[in-house]
């Protein structure tokens, strides 16, 4: 389909939760980062964090260690093998599988997402992945 014989698409803008902005764009495509913006994996880290550390005999109770979510797997996993005087590669393989079952089954889809990704689908604007 030639894309200018289409209705003007609207490009959605979130400056933070409770703001989005529309304006009107010739572009037909979406592209997001998912996290924050479609989806929230801090619950999911935080617990695979805590059972990963629980796993490797580090008493949760006096936890000392900085913030991780944020900062990327491999580097938040070397903070709390450092800190904790760990193995990086046990570290990383007790956390990973906690992380991955998390991902299948704690996951929380962001209000809005369903809706926005629907639209997307609906007008037949390409992205990256499936949309069910």
């Amino acid at each position: 389909m030639n894309h200018s014989s289409r209705d003007a698409c609207p490009t959605v803008c979130l400056r933070d939760p409770l703001t989005t902005a529309v304006v009107m764009s010739d572009y037909w495509a979406a592209c997001f980062d998912l996290d924050g913006t479609l989806i929230d994996t801090e619950p999911v880290h935080l617990r695979a964090e805590t059972s990963c550390l629980i796993t490797l005999g580090i008493d949760t109770g006096s936890l000392r260690h900085e913030r991780t979510f944020g900062k990327g797997i491999e580097s938040g996993m070397k903070s709390l093998a450092e800190t904790y005087e760990l193995d990086y590669e046990l570290v990383m393989a007790t956390y990973m599988p906690l992380w991955k079952s998390g991902l299948l089954s704690d996951l929380t889809v962001l209000p809005g997402t369903r809706d926005i990704l629907s639209w997307l689908k609906e007008h037949r604007v390409d992205g990256a992945g499936d949309i069910r």
